[in-house]
């Protein structure tokens, strides 16, 4: 019974891995594509302050 128990944790956490992974696929290039939008927003606004 314990064995049982094992494995079906084991699958649980396989699961779960692939459903994060999954979500990291969809959501990695917005969420990529943003961050370098807002980089960019800090270059020019660190340039608009230094004039």
């Amino acid at each position: 019974m314990n064995n049982i128990i094992d494995t079906s944790s084991q699958v649980k956490l396989a699961k779960e891995c692939n459903e994060a992974l999954f979500r990291l696929i969809a959501e990695g290039p917005s969420i990529m594509y943003v961050k370098l939008l807002e980089e960019r927003l800090e270059w020019i606004e660190a340039r608009e302050i230094n004039r």
